[in-house]
Parts: structure tokens; sequence; C-alpha cells
């Protein structure tokens, strides 16, 4: 992990995250990559430290990254999507509440067909490389 003052930088392996929490992530920096989630661990938390998340934006101008907003654990789904959605002043055009969490839970089932589509390519790429004639998966045999 990269440590930024108090909070930790979610990193690609992200090996403690839920699976929730690794799209999350994913789809803010897709968003902006300026943007990254951050996880506060309990013993770096200060008093004004309320909740474990936080956004952090680094600004591409060379100024200092800062947090953008800290959200509870409860708001690390498709609601911190929906609030980043409708603060996007860059695009050129706003969005409403309800349309920003319409939007946000598109980009979550969209996210989610990828990541299974990926895991099922990975596993008929380990299925052609493998030198076995029988295959085991999920207790389906394939010959």
């Amino acid at each position: 992990m990269v440590y930024f003052g108090n909070a930790h930088i979610l990193q690609p392996d992200g090996n403690a995250l839920s699976v929730q929490h690794q799209r999350i992530a994913e789809i803010i920096k897709d968003l902006d990559d300026t943007l990254e989630l951050a996880w506060i661990p309990p013993d770096k938390r200060s008093a004004f430290d309320k909740h474990p998340f936080a956004v952090i934006h680094r600004p591409r101008d060379g100024r200092p990254a800062y947090v953008a907003m800290t959200l509870a654990e409860s708001e690390v789904n498709q609601t911190v999507i929906a609030r980043l959605l409708s603060r996007d002043t860059h695009r050129g055009f706003s969005i409403d509440k309800l349309e920003s969490e319409q939007v946000a839970a598109e980009l979550i089932r969209r996210k989610e067909a990828l990541d299974e589509m990926e895991e099922k390519r990975d596993f008929a790429e380990s299925v052609i490389k493998s030198r076995k004639h029988l295959y085991k998966h999920k207790k389906l045999r394939f010959e």
C-alpha cells in the first residue's frame, strides 16, 4: 500500500478489500484519473477522522494532493459515484441527483459484467495453456 498522510491508497491488488470496494475504486479512477479511493486504518485516524474512507484528489498542475471527501463504509457504493457525477463540472453539463444515481448504478452493473467477462477469459486461457487432458473447475470436468 502507498501512504498519503494517514490514508492508505488502494492499489490494484487490494488484497484486504471487498470486491465491491475494489470495483468502486476502479470506477472512481475511470471517471477521473486524478481521484483515488483511500482507506484510513483505525490506528491512524485522528479525532477528526469520523469516516474510514476518503476520496483523494491529486491535481495535475503540481499542487499538493488533498482529501476531496470522506466516506462512511456504507457510502462506498453507488452513492459515492453519484456524488462525484453530480459534482463534476468539467464535462460541461449538469446532472441531477436521481439521474446521477441511475448512471452510477449502470456503471456498477457494467463494471461487474466486465469483471465477470475477464474472469471467464482468464479461466479459458488457463485451460488452453494447461497440459492436462482433464481439467476440473467448480465441480465441472473439461476433457
